[in-house]
């Protein structure tokens, strides 16, 4: 098994991935993380290879049942034994300019910071889409161990409880889609989440729920991104990824017009006010 070597004596940073059949884009994850420290890999369950590969590149691989992304990655930082703990996806990879940040910000200065934002480059088809609000993509993905507690690794948040936040320059690359079904599957499962983000948070009003929505917010996006985020200078790639957000804005609206508004209809306006989400029953997924 090879363990990879810290950039300077005494391992201080630790990268934590969650996995679960990853073979294919894996392995390019872990391959750009050697000499930068302590790798733990946690893993779901993987039946394709994942845990071969990534047994070759440390051996802190450990399996949990769990189907709690969150309840994972905060496992894994339990199990670290860096003072820094670096959170990546298995479909992300770390540019060279941000491991040599990172070896000067955290190996070499003290820093007065408590996280730092990192941004986010997507790719797809292995190309960059620097357009269509894509970039930077600020994530707070580096961070103090001790402040596990409040953070969410998988969302990038917590900054505004835990102190000081820097942003770092380098990026961490991501390509979380091999074609374009995957692209649209995933708008259809976001905008599954937007809906149920919205009940929540008890945002859903009798006049936001209406036909006219299902054209004209999926156009403002598209318009948006393509447009005004100059998504067309990424040519048909571009193209692809406006059509795929205002996709799923029309995902979503028409899924609050299915699940909320045979209900609201029943509903006095200061019900709704008053109840928000509490007052909507949306249907299955």
């Amino acid at each position: 098994m090879a363990t990879p070597e810290p950039i300077t004596p005494g391992n201080t940073l630790s990268i934590v991935l969650v996995t679960r059949n990853h073979h294919s884009v894996v392995s390019r994850c872990l391959s750009s993380l050697k000499g930068l420290g302590e790798i733990i890999v946690i893993d779901r369950g993987s039946t394709d290879g994942t845990l071969e590969v990534a047994r070759a590149y440390t051996d802190q691989v450990f399996y949990h049942p769990s189907e709690d992304f969150v309840l994972l990655a905060n496992y894994g930082v339990q199990l670290a034994k860096g003072k820094w703990i670096l959170y990546l996806e298995p479909d992300e990879w770390v540019e060279e300019s941000l491991k040599q940040e990172l070896e000067r910000v955290i190996y070499k200065n003290n820093v007065s910071e408590e996280a730092f934002l990192v941004p986010c480059k997507f790719y797809f088809r292995q190309k960059w889409l620097r357009h269509g609000g894509m970039y930077p993509a600020l994530k707070l993905r580096l961070f103090r161990k001790k402040h596990l507690d409040v953070m969410d690794p998988l969302q990038g948040k917590g900054g505004g409880r835990i102190g000081t936040v820097g942003q770092l320059e380098g990026a961490i690359c991501q390509e979380p889609f091999q074609s374009l079904f995957q692209l649209f599957e995933d708008a259809q499962r976001q905008a599954t989440e937007g809906v149920h983000a919205v009940l929540e948070a008890g945002q859903l009003e009798r006049d936001k729920v209406s036909s006219t929505a299902l054209v004209f917010k999926p156009l403002q996006s598209f318009l948006k991104r393509y447009l005004l985020q100059r998504g067309f200078q990424d040519g048909a790639l571009g193209l692809m990824l406006a059509l795929s957000k205002s996709y799923q804005v029309f995902m979503r609206e028409a899924k609050v017009q299915e699940w909320c508004w045979p209900t609201l209809q029943t509903l006095s306006p200061e019900t709704i006010s008053a109840q928000g989400a509490a007052s909507v029953s949306p249907g299955r997924v």
